[in-house]
């Protein structure tokens, strides 16, 4: 393993956390510090992801300018996702912003003035210490890394349940390279007083958006055939409001949410085998969290009855996973025949990744597999769009077109949601602004 403890700060505390790596790594603790430990060329937010990953403890600064930092939300985030043990160094007297609290509440926090003293960061040394000593390293990652299909329990609308082999983001990257090794052996120079020249990091997403070849799988039993094509087919930037192929459609379904005039199964504390569900309208918002026990994982969708079933179609639908949500992912469900034979488009906005599947007979094809995409945005509300003519479908993330498919096999079928979880962990999502146009089927 090439660390034991990730430090997370904002880049204007970049003094005071060099001075705390430095002093980690002096007493035999290795850390993993940005932007020292990126590679160059290498993307930021998958350095990050890796970076915590491999670690057993995080160190995180904190400061009025890491309490608003979206970053270091996500990199809580995914600490929490890890299991590692956050150690918060509070160097500016102030209380963490709501969402953060759900992760620092219960811990311990370390004071410290601005700039902390030494005896405040040999504390925080012997705490980590402490914490690395007792803490097992997380397991190593594959020399490549890969997709790995998982059971997870699949709760159909009836409540039935059933086991699947689905497929779930490699998370676990693969270990440094030598470069990587050479470069985290380089240390910072201890320096006591406040550095005093600003250092500017320019925190860079990079283009996410993945080039593929055309390919096409066959499904054995001839129920459905997929053909993923390299380039999108769109003429022009789809807009749910003005493109023209849309306004030839009637709306079925404008729901806002302000009541339930589409019948979405409301529920409070519905209990299956692996998981308590809840559902409820208010505000004007549609609130679905998922409880999931399972170490593998669960998967549930939401059919509303108020909602026909459909041969072409346009859909979108506002979804938000809330900071309090564990890793997980949500999106739609379409040309649903029945619990054994239905297509879905999943999003994963911590990984900034999606997914096109379809089931048939009761077995899951990968239609476009996990792909990463700069229009996904963390933590925010994102506007799923599926553009459905034929055999031929079309898929957006905030208006924006990130993948074409064909899919044959159903020709018709309803629309819902989903959501699921990777593990045992909790993910709650609020939706709004369902809007469904199209042919439907008397």
């Amino acid at each position: 393993m090439a660390h034991d403890v990730f430090i997370s700060h904002s880049s204007k505390d970049k003094p005071i956390a060099d001075a705390i790596c430095a002093n980690l790594e002096s007493a035999g603790i290795r850390c993993w510090i940005a932007p020292r430990d990126i590679i160059p060329g290498e993307n930021w937010p998958t350095a990050i992801n890796k970076a915590i990953a491999q670690s057993r403890v995080m160190v995180l600064v904190f400061s009025a300018s890491s309490n608003s930092s979206d970053d270091v939300s996500r990199e809580l985030m995914l600490a929490a996702n890890n299991k590692l043990v956050i150690v918060p160094f509070k160097i500016e007297n102030i209380e963490p912003e709501p969402g953060k609290q759900n992760y620092l509440a219960r811990m311990h926090w370390l004071d410290a003035v601005n700039p902390p003293t030494r005896e405040q960061i040999g504390l925080l040394v012997e705490t980590v210490k402490g914490f690395v000593a007792r803490v097992p390293p997380p397991a190593e990652a594959k020399e490549t890394p890969e997709v790995k299909p998982v059971v997870q329990t699949w709760v159909a609308a009836d409540g039935n349940l059933t086991s699947q082999v689905v497929p779930t983001p490699a998370l676990q990257p693969a270990p440094p390279t030598a470069g990587e090794r050479k470069l985290r052996k380089r240390r910072s120079v201890w320096l006591y007083a406040m550095i005093p020249a600003v250092v500017l990091i320019v925190l860079g997403t990079g283009n996410w958006l993945l080039t593929r070849p055309a390919t096409q799988t066959s499904i054995p039993n001839a129920s459905a055939t997929f053909t993923r094509t390299a380039t999108p087919s769109w003429t022009a930037t789809p807009s749910w409001t003005a493109t023209p192929s849309l306004s030839t459609m009637d709306v079925i379904v404008s729901d806002s949410f302000l009541g339930n005039a589409y019948n979405w199964p409301l529920f409070q504390d519905k209990k299956y085998a692996g998981a308590t569900e809840n559902m409820q309208i208010q505000n004007g918002e549609l609130e679905w969290s998922i409880d999931c026990v399972l170490t593998d994982g669960c998967f549930y969708y939401q059919l509303p009855d108020g909602i026909p079933v459909v041969t072409d179609f346009d859909v979108s639908v506002d979804v938000r996973r809330t900071f309090d949500s564990l890793q997980g992912y949500y999106g739609l469900v379409f040309r649903f025949l029945d619990k054994y034979n239905y297509n879905m488009f999943a999003v994963d906005d911590i990984n900034g990744v999606f997914l096109i599947w379809a089931v048939a007979d009761n077995n899951v094809f990968v239609v476009d597999d996990w792909t990463e995409s700069n229009a996904i945005r963390h933590n925010q509300v994102n506007k799923l769009g599926i553009h459905a003519r034929g055999s031929s479908f079309n898929f957006y993330i905030n208006d924006t077109p990130i993948s074409s498919v064909e899919i044959k096999g159903l020709p018709q079928g309803r629309i819902g949601i989903q959501s699921g979880n990777f593990s045992s962990s909790k993910i709650v999502l609020v939706l709004d602004n369902f809007e469904l146009s199209g042919t439907s089927v008397k």
